[in-house]
């Protein structure tokens, strides 16, 4: 009982600090992104490098609902990213089975094969989240991790699946299994299974 605590603790303390660090790291090294526009820049899209990752996605993320479950579930958002300039990211998403159906702005930038995103809630101020994908060569599936708060509005870290199709639970499982792509602290500890939220 006092090592889950202890764990738990410690999860929570990494959580807060992971977040902290990556608005940090947004700030100091994305200066030019780091406040979003409230109109949109006339800018033409395009980009030579990254332009496949343009379009729409179904984006998953692991989170939890402490009040229905202690499990972890799939929360399921529709995504637009346009590329501009090789390198800088736009878009919104929306959120598909929150109560709330919250809205998003994305922002972020591509360097050095990875992207990093931030996405501030329309409709909520307080609700925002970042978004990190190491690798960016699969036109049709990417997997990452993303920070921000569970349903409690309490910090926490999970996988990030995004796919160009609509998928299952037993799928992101899967997906997640036999990815290179998603690593957490401390590893294998936890056997994971989630399910869609319903």
């Amino acid at each position: 009982m006092a090592a889950e605590i202890i764990t738990a603790i410690i999860g929570a303390i990494a959580t807060i600090l992971s977040a902290l660090v990556t608005r940090f790291v947004l700030r100091k090294y994305f200066p030019e992104r780091s406040i979003l526009p409230t109109k949109r820049k006339e800018r033409e899209a395009g980009g030579e490098e990254y332009s496949n990752l343009a379009g729409d996605w179904e984006q998953y993320h692991l989170t939890r609902d402490t009040s229905i479950s202690l499990a972890p579930f799939w929360a399921h958002h529709k995504e637009h990213l346009d590329i501009y300039e090789g390198q800088y990211v736009e878009g919104f998403s929306k959120s598909v089975d929150h109560p709330a159906g919250l809205e998003y702005r994305i922002k972020g930038q591509i360097r050095q094969g990875k992207m990093i995103l931030t996405l501030d809630c329309v409709s909520d101020p307080t609700e925002f989240a970042t978004h990190a994908y190491p690798n960016l060569l699969n036109r049709k599936l990417l997997v990452g991790n993303w920070t921000g708060f569970d349903f409690q509005k309490r910090p926490v870290t999970g996988a990030l699946i995004s796919s160009r199709e609509q998928r299952t639970a037993g799928d992101l499982n899967e997906i997640l299994k036999t990815s290179e792509g998603w690593s957490y602290i401390p590893g294998d500890a936890h056997p994971l299974e989630a399910e869609l939220l319903k």
